[in-house]
C-alpha cells in the first residue's frame, strides 16, 4: 500500500498489510487511534474463520516522521486477545477496546497510553 504525504509529496510504501487468506475484503478507517491530534489508520478485515469479529491492523502518524508507523501489542502484557479486534474508540477515556472470543467466553482488552504516549494493557475481562 502506498501512502502519499499531501503537504510534502512523499510517498510511504507499506508492506506486509494483513490481508484475509480466504479473500475477505480489506476496509480502511480513518481515525486518531492515540489521541495525539495527527489522523491515524486502520486496515480491518473479517476473521478468517466463521467471521464473528473483525481483525484491525492500525497504523499510527509519527510527526517527527512524517510516517505511518504499525502498532503493535507491547511484550510485556498479555492480552486476552491477540490482535485487535473488533476495535472501539472511546475519545473521552481516551482508550481503545478489542474484543475477542476464545472457545465458550468473551475477552475484552481495554488499552489507553501512559504518560510517555506508549501504549498499555490497562485492563481485560472475560464474561
Amino acid at each position: 500500500m502506498e501512502n502519499k504525504n499531501s503537504k510534502t509529496g512523499q510517498i510511504q510504501v507499506i508492506n506486509n498489510v494483513e490481508a484475509s487468506i480466504t479473500g475477505k475484503q480489506s476496509r480502511l478507517e480513518v481515525n486518531d487511534y492515540n489521541f495525539d491530534g495527527f489522523t491515524d489508520f486502520a486496515s480491518f478485515h473479517t476473521d478468517d474463520g466463521m467471521g464473528v469479529y473483525t481483525i484491525y491492523e492500525i497504523f499510527i502518524f509519527n510527526p517527527k516522521t512524517k510516517q505511518f508507523d504499525s502498532l503493535n501489542f507491547p511484550s510485556n502484557f498479555s492480552p486476552k486477545c491477540d490482535m485487535f479486534c473488533d476495535v472501539k474508540i472511546d475519545k473521552i477515556k481516551k482508550t481503545l477496546t478489542s474484543s475477542c472470543r476464545g472457545g465458550a467466553r468473551n475477552h475484552t482488552d481495554v488499552w489507553k497510553y501512559d504518560k510517555n504516549k506508549k501504549l498499555i494493557l490497562s485492563k481485560t475481562q472475560s464474561y
